[in-house]
């Protein structure tokens, strides 16, 4: 039995690893949008990172908001408002950090 929780308990680490690693190139590499679209999203004065990552979830952007909101709060960004351009090849990433400087402003 103790054989079998050991393995059990490597396998469960293992897979949240290997997410966790799929999830961060997604973040940090990929392209939020195909290189035929371009978008924009609006931050407001006084909107909180719960609010622009629950716009950008519903506009189709981003697939995991928790983990976005993650790294923004644990990364200590804050948000500028304006309209900020998404276009091919924009990462989550850089999106975050555009918002945080307020670079990308339309």
């Amino acid at each position: 039995m103790r054989r079998f929780t050991t393995f059990f308990l490597v396998a469960v680490f293992s897979i949240g690893l290997l997410s966790f690693a799929g999830e961060s190139y997604l973040f940090f590499r990929a392209s939020l949008v195909p290189k035929s679209v371009s978008a924009a999203v609006k931050v407001y004065p006084n909107d909180t990172i719960q609010i622009v990552v629950k716009t950008l979830q519903q506009q189709g952007f981003l697939h995991h908001p928790t983990f976005f909101t993650w790294i923004f709060t644990l990364t200590d960004h804050h948000l500028h408002f304006g309209e900020y351009q998404i276009q091919y090849p924009i990462s989550a990433w850089r999106l975050m950090q555009n918002m945080s400087s307020g670079v990308g402003l339309t």
